[in-house]
């Protein structure tokens, strides 16, 4: 018989960055902004991402780093996706 965690179960209640004990996943995360337990923002590292009909409509990338045009290309997109002035919006993109 397994035990179920519930929403209400305050199981995560002491979460806080721990930098000397990193796995380095801030590196590949999503980007996040300052807060109380991160002393400065970041932006998404792109690097070696496969990008293949990854969805980034609307998404803005402008602050995003090692993004190629590879990348984009094999993504989808539309007009209101804000890319990086090193590459350009592809022609399939709606």
């Amino acid at each position: 018989m397994s035990a179920e965690v519930t929403l209400h179960d305050n199981i995560h209640h002491d979460l806080s960055a721990d930098c000397q004990h990193c796995f380095g996943l801030c590196c590949v995360a999503l980007p996040y902004a300052k807060s109380a337990d991160f002393a400065f923002d970041k932006m998404t590292d792109f690097i070696g991402a496969d990008m293949r009909d990854a969805d980034l409509s609307g998404a803005d990338l402008t602050g995003s780093i090692f993004l190629t045009q590879a990348q984009v290309n094999a993504a989808n997109g539309d007009s209101n996706t804000k890319l990086p002035l090193s590459v350009r919006i592809p022609a399939h993109w709606k």
